[in-house]
């Protein structure tokens, strides 16, 4: 194989390619889901149980064979939350662990551990791969055959030197970035909550119910389906930030179902998620549109801005106050009753007008300051992706 990488870099003298097949042992694991017990003694690496920083959640079982100790795991498959296929991780010295299905285990003696991990986390040559199937995996032979790059091992230990270095510098950097991110999202909610909590000598105590015509929801069940369909059905995955949002995904109905299942509401409509996501918001324009069941509508009156209950409804204190009313030890959906029974001290209004005037200048610097932390979050990676590259082809 040429010593050169997939950039035709030249590799510094000493340094050579090889396929990781020729040069570690490679061991896939086994169906295990039968024998995972929470109180057992060994650790069973899952693809299920990873995350997606490509950390593994620990589950037990009382199974002894085959049995591991501090090697490299590999994520041979995708993760339904996490996109982790490729991703690998350091399993620590002091645990034994056995390996379930679509894990394998990477192991070799010509390779310093943590640089052959570094290698291998987020390799170009195996995030290429995509068998076209519902669910991405990688194959063994294809594995085998990723091209590995191999100074000699002491060059290897300077380089996770650097790598180690750089990259505690650039994570507490992602760390700072991700903290002031945090700080302006929570100034802004701290903001709303202030907002809808006052209560003004001319604020009146009202309930959703009492604000407006009509409460209620989507369809309880699966409309007909027709591609070549003018209308859509929409549910609270449709509602975002005052806007129904078509997806590609989003099925369409004809005529006939729409004229079954459509819902009376009005410019002054606003549509909340009850279930699933909750809280997301949008207004109603017109839309051709049919309701899910996770899509709660409110035909609010006049003397209520549909702008000002989309950021009551995007504030935590709306949070709050509906977990008051509703059941169980967490929410997980807000009911029709407790919607219609949310109380709330509403000025008149002008006065809500006002008020959404001076949301909407708050939120936009808000956005302002999350998009230059994001690109600086973002910018950070990218650097921490260069480091790699630079690593990999002697150019650290």
């Amino acid at each position: 194989m040429s010593n050169t990488t997939g950039n035709n870099t030249r590799l510094p003298k000493g340094w050579e390619i090889k396929k990781l097949g020729e040069v570690c042992d490679f061991i896939n694991g086994k169906a295990h889901e039968k024998i995972i017990d929470n109180k057992g003694k060994y650790i069973v690496i899952n693809s299920k149980f990873i995350s997606s920083d490509g950390k593994f959640i620990k589950k037990t079982s009382q199974q002894l064979q085959p049995l591991f100790e501090g090697d490299i795991a590999f994520v041979m498959s995708d993760v339904p939350n996490g996109k982790a296929l490729a991703k690998c991780f350091l399993v620590d010295e002091s645990d034994k662990y056995t390996l379930n299905q679509r894990i394998g285990l990477i192991r070799s003696d010509l390779f310093f551990k943590k640089y052959l991990f570094y290698h291998l986390n987020r390799h170009k040559y195996l995030l290429s791969f995509n068998n076209g199937e519902n669910q991405t995996n990688l194959r063994k032979k294809d594995i085998l055959n990723c091209p590995l790059i191999i100074p000699p091992i002491e060059t290897q230990k300077r380089i996770v030197s650097l790598l180690d270095k750089a990259f505690e510098q650039i994570d507490r950097a992602k760390a700072h970035a991700r903290q002031n991110l945090k700080n302006a999202r929570e100034l802004f909610e701290s903001y709303l909550n202030r907002i809808f909590e006052e209560k003004g000598e001319d604020w009146g105590k009202k309930t959703f119910n009492e604000l407006s015509t009509k409460i209620g929801d989507g369809l309880h069940g699966t409309p007909k389906y027709d591609e070549n369909g003018e209308y859509y059905f929409i549910n609270g995955n449709n509602l975002n930030d005052g806007v129904i949002e078509i997806k590609k995904n989003t099925k369409k109905i004809n005529k006939e179902e729409y004229e079954k299942h459509k819902r009376e509401l009005t410019k002054n409509t606003v549509l909340i998620s009850i279930n699933g996501t909750l809280g997301k918001v949008a207004f109603y324009n017109g839309e051709p549109i049919i309701l899910g069941k996770s899509a709660c509508y409110i035909n609010f009156k006049k003397n209520v801005s549909k702008y000002y209950i989309k950021y009551l409804v995007k504030s935590p204190i709306f949070f709050k106050n509906m977990a008051r009313l509703s059941t169980g030890a967490t929410i997980k959906n807000f009911s029709l009753k407790s919607m219609r029974n949310y109380t709330l001290y509403l000025p008149p209004i002008e006065t809500q007008k006002q008020i959404v005037q001076q949301l909407d200048r708050l939120q936009a610097e808000t956005k302002k300051l999350e998009a230059v932390y994001q690109k600086k979050i973002d910018n950070l990676e990218a650097l921490k992706k260069s480091v790699l590259e630079k690593a990999f082809n002697g150019e650290l």
